[in-house]
């Protein structure tokens, strides 16, 4: 929301009170792939069970996203803020990425975004 609509960052931030995931002594916010693969990583929970989890969380974030701005941010479509965050650099895995590094393929991360893109494209969000 801050990178992408920042005139509108004040509002989605005292309406959702979300939290960031810091490292550091400071503002260094996590990379999303990173929230996802440190814990598999570091074997706090099961990598086959959160790529069977994926699917329908991601569908479930993409119907909870367009339900929030449809309701509490009209000044933004939905659409828009889907397509900002797939293509945004920080999530966004480019298919000529798993072609040059094939293991990236069934990387938690890259599985991940292919789920959220795909429930973005079912819900029409793209």
């Amino acid at each position: 929301m801050h990178a992408h609509f920042r005139p509108h960052y004040e509002a989605f931030s005292n309406l959702t009170n979300y939290p960031k995931f810091c490292h550091g002594l400071g503002q260094f916010h996590l990379n999303p792939r990173a929230i996802l693969a440190v814990p598999v990583e570091r074997g706090v929970v099961v990598e086959q069970e959160v790529k069977e989890l994926l699917a329908a969380g991601m569908a479930l974030m993409v119907e909870e996203v367009v339900d929030f701005f449809e309701k509490h941010m009209p000044q933004i479509a939905p659409t828009d803020f889907i397509s900002a965050l797939v293509h945004d650099p920080d999530v966004q895995i480019l298919g000529i990425s798993k072609a040059l590094i094939p293991e990236l393929a069934n990387d938690v991360g890259c599985v991940a975004y292919e789920a959220l893109y795909e429930a973005a494209e079912r819900k029409g969000a793209l």
